[in-house]
């Protein structure tokens, strides 16, 4: 089954790149410019990850992602950022509100990696769920 990916990016061109990068790698992709559509995707989709740039409109990609974490708990998050410091990353990370934080511009090969390892801990982590609840 393909894995579904919501992209976030309020730059349009960006968006378009990243949509063109990925579509070989045989994903469900669904992209949008909206933080609020972006909530609205995770609350009635089935997304297993998220990616974001960190400076989109109405929000910053940490905080569309602390809320997707209610949401979505189990959705991998991951944050494209242009400038992080270093010490946000960690604490974000170490809340486990984000999975990875990957620096612009980003190198397509480092993230189709990092979107197929995401991919294999949300299965190994939905796996377990259903062992335990049996």
């Amino acid at each position: 089954m393909k894995a579904n990916l919501l992209l976030i990016d309020d730059d349009q061109d960006m968006l378009n790149f990243l949509v063109q990068k990925l579509e070989n790698e045989d994903y469900n992709i669904i992209s949008t410019t909206s933080p609020s559509e972006a909530l609205d995707y995770i609350s009635t989709k089935n997304i297993d990850v998220i990616i974001t740039d960190e400076q989109i409109s109405e929000m910053t990609g940490t905080e569309l992602m602390v809320r997707a974490k209610v949401i979505a708990p189990n959705t991998m998050r991951i944050v494209l950022t242009g400038n992080a410091a270093l010490q946000s990353a960690v604490e974000v990370i170490n809340s486990g509100d984000v999975y990875r934080y990957l620096m612009k511009p980003v190198n397509i090969i480092d993230l189709a990696l990092t979107l197929r390892q995401a991919i294999q801990q949300r299965t190994l982590v939905n796996e377990s769920q259903k062992l335990i609840s049996v």
